[in-house]
C-alpha cells in the first residue's frame, strides 16, 4: 500500500482484482513497466520484454526470479544488496517480503531501461 501511495496518479493503476488472462498479456507487452510479488505475472512480463521490478518473498531470487537482462529486471529483497543467506532454507524461514522497504522499490524501478 505504501508504495502504490508513493506513486499514484493518473497514469498508474492497480488491476489485480478485475484482470483476465488475455487483457494482462496485452498489459504486459504495451505497458511501460511493472511491479510485482514474484508470480506468474511478473515473469510474464519479462519474457514479453516488459521492464519488472520483482519483490521477493519467501522464494529464494537466486533459483526463482524472472530471467532477462538486469537493466530490464530489477529484483528488490528486504536485505538488498548485503549479505544473504547461504541456503534457500534460511531465506524461506528468514525473509519477509514485508521488509522491503519503499524507497528500495522505487530506486529499483528508476534503474530500469524502457
Amino acid at each position: 500500500m505504501a508504495l502504490a501511495r508513493a506513486v499514484s496518479g493518473p497514469r498508474v493503476r492497480d488491476v489485480a482484482g478485475d484482470l483476465p488472462l488475455r487483457r494482462l498479456l496485452a498489459l504486459l507487452a504495451l505497458g511501460h513497466s511493472l511491479v510485482s510479488l514474484d508470480t506468474g505475472p511478473a515473469h510474464v512480463a519479462a519474457a514479453l520484454g516488459c521492464p519488472v521490478v520483482v519483490l521477493a518473498g519467501t522464494a529464494d531470487p537466486r533459483r526463482n526470479r524472472p530471467l532477462g537482462p538486469e537493466n530490464r529486471i530489477q529484483v528488490v529483497t528486504a536485505w538488498g544488496d548485503g549479505e544473504w543467506p547461504e541456503s534457500g532454507t534460511h531465506w524461506f524461514a528468514e525473509h519477509s517480503v514485508e521488509a522491503i522497504p519503499t524507497g528500495a522499490v522505487l530506486d529499483a524501478w528508476r534503474r530500469l531501461e524502457n
